[in-house]
């Protein structure tokens, strides 16, 4: 099973096996698999997380070479979007929770 996904991850090359057309800043369509994973179990959960992750990291322009002014910023906002948004789309609980998990770690560790 193939489950797509809308990342908003804007000003980034599309991605797939196949490119899509489109300009920057438009959204992008990613066929994230869900093949040989049971979404049901937290092993099936996290690996298709890491696979979304690495999905809208790659979506997202890849990871920042610099942390510092706006490219960071311009990176986490689109991989916040990106990843919220297909995570609510996956209508998977266990996915859900795990996203939710790491959501309030970052915000714990940024309000230090």
């Amino acid at each position: 099973m193939i489950r797509s996904f809308v990342l908003a991850a804007a000003a980034c090359a599309a991605l797939s096996s196949n490119i899509l057309a489109g300009a920057a800043h438009a959204e992008q369509r990613v066929a994230v698999s869900t093949k040989g994973l049971d979404l049901s179990t937290q092993t099936g959960a996290k690996a298709f997380y890491s696979r979304l992750s690495h999905a809208v990291i790659d979506g997202c322009g890849g990871a920042p070479t610099s942390f510092f002014g706006s490219e960071e910023e311009r990176f986490q906002a689109c991989y916040k979007a990106a990843m919220d948004e297909a995570v609510a789309k996956a209508h998977a609980p266990l996915v859900a929770q795990l996203h939710a998990g790491k959501a309030a770690r970052a915000t714990a560790l940024a309000s230090r």
